[in-house]
Protein backbone atom coordinates (compact mmCIF):
# COMPACT_ATOMS: atom_id res chain seq x y z
CA UNK A 1 0.00 0.00 0.00
CA UNK A 2 3.22 2.24 0.50
CA UNK A 3 4.11 1.89 -2.60
CA UNK A 4 1.02 2.66 -3.73
CA UNK A 5 0.92 5.59 -2.00
CA UNK A 6 4.10 7.07 -3.02
CA UNK A 7 3.27 6.22 -7.32
CA UNK A 8 0.28 7.45 -7.35
CA UNK A 9 -0.53 10.41 -4.46
CA UNK A 10 0.56 13.10 -6.98
CA UNK A 11 -1.30 12.16 -9.87
CA UNK A 12 -4.36 11.54 -7.86
CA UNK A 13 -4.14 15.10 -6.05
CA UNK A 14 -4.02 16.63 -9.51
CA UNK A 15 -6.86 14.71 -10.50
CA UNK A 16 -8.85 15.99 -7.25
CA UNK A 17 -7.66 19.57 -7.50
CA UNK A 18 -8.44 20.11 -11.43
CA UNK A 19 -12.26 18.68 -10.10
CA UNK A 20 -12.11 21.19 -6.95
CA UNK A 21 -9.99 23.71 -7.92
CA UNK A 22 -8.82 23.49 -4.10
CA UNK A 23 -5.54 22.26 -3.12
CA UNK A 24 -6.16 21.28 0.64
CA UNK A 25 -9.33 19.44 -0.54
CA UNK A 26 -7.94 17.92 -3.11
CA UNK A 27 -5.74 16.56 -0.35
CA UNK A 28 -8.43 15.46 2.00
CA UNK A 29 -10.37 13.67 -0.86
CA UNK A 30 -6.96 11.82 -1.72
CA UNK A 31 -6.87 10.30 1.75
CA UNK A 32 -10.26 9.04 1.79
CA UNK A 33 -9.84 7.44 -1.54
CA UNK A 34 -6.67 5.60 -0.05
CA UNK A 35 -8.84 4.82 2.41
CA UNK A 36 -11.24 3.07 0.04
CA UNK A 37 -8.29 1.45 -1.47
CA UNK A 38 -7.27 -0.08 1.71
CA UNK A 39 -10.47 -2.36 1.90
CA UNK A 40 -9.95 -3.42 -1.82
CA UNK A 41 -6.37 -4.76 -1.13
CA UNK A 42 -6.88 -8.29 -2.15
CA UNK A 43 -8.21 -6.52 -5.41
CA UNK A 44 -5.45 -4.44 -5.50
CA UNK A 45 -2.91 -7.35 -5.50
CA UNK A 46 -4.33 -9.21 -8.83
CA UNK A 47 -4.38 -6.23 -10.78
CA UNK A 48 -2.02 -5.86 -13.82
CA UNK A 49 -0.27 -2.14 -13.34
CA UNK A 50 -2.54 -0.64 -16.24
CA UNK A 51 -5.50 -1.78 -14.70
CA UNK A 52 -4.10 -0.76 -11.12
CA UNK A 53 -3.89 2.94 -12.69
CA UNK A 54 -7.30 3.03 -14.01
CA UNK A 55 -8.22 1.39 -10.48
CA UNK A 56 -6.87 4.03 -8.71
CA UNK A 57 -8.05 6.94 -11.16
CA UNK A 58 -11.31 5.61 -11.11
CA UNK A 59 -11.20 5.84 -7.25
CA UNK A 60 -10.70 9.04 -7.02
CA UNK A 61 -12.56 10.31 -9.64
CA UNK A 62 -15.64 8.74 -7.87
CA UNK A 63 -14.53 10.02 -4.25
CA UNK A 64 -13.99 13.61 -5.41
CA UNK A 65 -17.59 13.66 -7.70
CA UNK A 66 -19.26 12.72 -4.48
CA UNK A 67 -17.34 15.32 -2.62
CA UNK A 68 -18.37 17.99 -5.13
CA UNK A 69 -21.93 16.61 -5.78
CA UNK A 70 -22.54 16.64 -1.89
CA UNK A 71 -21.39 20.01 -1.99
CA UNK A 72 -23.76 21.18 -4.99
CA UNK A 73 -26.68 19.47 -3.00
CA UNK A 74 -25.57 22.21 0.05
CA UNK A 75 -26.09 24.93 -2.15
CA UNK A 76 -28.58 24.12 -3.88
CA UNK A 77 -30.88 23.71 -0.25
CA UNK A 78 -29.25 26.25 1.33
CA UNK A 79 -31.70 29.49 2.13
CA UNK A 80 -31.75 32.27 4.35
CA UNK A 81 -35.30 32.62 5.11
CA UNK A 82 -35.76 36.60 5.64
CA UNK A 83 -39.12 36.35 6.40
CA UNK A 84 -42.12 34.14 6.95
CA UNK A 85 -43.48 34.98 3.37
CA UNK A 86 -40.64 33.25 1.66
CA UNK A 87 -41.95 29.97 2.93
CA UNK A 88 -44.51 30.31 1.01
CA UNK A 89 -42.74 30.83 -2.40
CA UNK A 90 -40.77 27.68 -2.46
CA UNK A 91 -41.65 26.31 -5.80
CA UNK A 92 -43.17 22.70 -6.00
CA UNK A 93 -40.52 20.67 -7.93
CA UNK A 94 -42.24 17.14 -7.77
CA UNK A 95 -42.83 16.20 -11.64
CA UNK A 96 -46.52 15.73 -12.39
CA UNK A 97 -47.72 12.08 -13.85
CA UNK A 98 -47.67 12.97 -17.38
CA UNK A 99 -43.92 13.92 -16.80
CA UNK A 100 -42.91 11.28 -14.77
CA UNK A 101 -44.55 8.49 -17.30
CA UNK A 102 -42.68 10.27 -20.47
CA UNK A 103 -39.53 10.41 -18.76
CA UNK A 104 -40.16 6.56 -18.24
CA UNK A 105 -40.83 5.92 -21.77
CA UNK A 106 -37.79 8.29 -23.09
CA UNK A 107 -35.43 5.86 -20.51
CA UNK A 108 -36.73 2.64 -22.08
CA UNK A 109 -36.13 4.46 -25.74
CA UNK A 110 -32.56 5.11 -24.52
CA UNK A 111 -32.12 1.65 -23.21
CA UNK A 112 -33.55 -0.16 -26.32
CA UNK A 113 -31.29 1.92 -28.36
CA UNK A 114 -27.98 1.31 -26.21
CA UNK A 115 -28.94 -2.62 -26.43
CA UNK A 116 -29.06 -2.28 -30.04
CA UNK A 117 -25.55 -1.55 -30.52
CA UNK A 118 -22.64 -3.86 -30.84
CA UNK A 119 -20.98 -5.22 -27.83
CA UNK A 120 -18.15 -3.13 -28.83
CA UNK A 121 -20.05 0.14 -29.34
CA UNK A 122 -21.63 -0.65 -25.72
CA UNK A 123 -18.62 -0.59 -24.25
CA UNK A 124 -16.43 2.13 -25.65
CA UNK A 125 -20.23 4.19 -24.54
CA UNK A 126 -20.02 3.33 -21.16
CA UNK A 127 -16.01 3.96 -21.01
CA UNK A 128 -16.71 7.64 -22.08
CA UNK A 129 -20.38 8.65 -20.15
CA UNK A 130 -20.60 6.57 -17.36
CA UNK A 131 -16.70 5.49 -15.79
CA UNK A 132 -15.52 9.16 -17.67
CA UNK A 133 -12.28 7.79 -19.39
CA UNK A 134 -10.43 9.63 -21.94
CA UNK A 135 -10.16 8.56 -25.58
CA UNK A 136 -6.66 7.44 -25.29
CA UNK A 137 -7.50 5.45 -21.70
CA UNK A 138 -10.99 3.78 -23.40
CA UNK A 139 -8.23 2.75 -26.31
CA UNK A 140 -6.02 1.38 -23.92
CA UNK A 141 -8.53 -0.48 -22.15
CA UNK A 142 -10.03 -2.07 -25.21
CA UNK A 143 -7.30 -2.45 -27.55
CA UNK A 144 -7.93 0.12 -30.55
CA UNK A 145 -6.14 3.24 -31.69
CA UNK A 146 -7.56 6.71 -30.33
CA UNK A 147 -8.57 7.75 -33.70
CA UNK A 148 -10.64 4.12 -34.16
CA UNK A 149 -12.23 4.81 -30.83
CA UNK A 150 -13.29 8.52 -31.64
CA UNK A 151 -14.87 6.99 -34.92
CA UNK A 152 -16.67 4.46 -33.41
CA UNK A 153 -17.96 6.83 -30.27
CA UNK A 154 -19.30 9.15 -33.17
CA UNK A 155 -20.86 6.33 -35.72
CA UNK A 156 -22.32 4.84 -32.13
CA UNK A 157 -23.67 8.27 -30.76
CA UNK A 158 -25.36 8.71 -34.15
CA UNK A 159 -26.71 5.34 -34.40
CA UNK A 160 -28.62 5.44 -30.86
CA UNK A 161 -29.50 9.12 -31.57
CA UNK A 162 -31.43 7.41 -35.29
CA UNK A 163 -32.83 5.08 -33.57
CA UNK A 164 -34.34 7.58 -30.73
CA UNK A 165 -35.62 10.26 -33.60
CA UNK A 166 -37.64 7.22 -34.96
CA UNK A 167 -39.00 5.90 -31.56
CA UNK A 168 -39.83 9.85 -31.43
CA UNK A 169 -41.84 9.86 -34.80
CA UNK A 170 -43.68 6.19 -34.54
CA UNK A 171 -44.63 6.92 -31.25
CA UNK A 172 -46.22 10.49 -32.22
CA UNK A 173 -48.08 9.13 -35.38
Amino acid sequence: MENLYRGYFLTMKKKAYYMTRDACTAEDLVQESFLRLFDKDQTLRMLKPDQLYFYVMRTIHNVTLNHVEKQKKKRQFTHNFTNDDDVDNIPDISANPEQWYERKEQSQWIEQSFESLSKRDQQLLRNKYILCLTDKENAHLVGLSEVNVRSYLTRARKRVKNRLINNLHIDRL
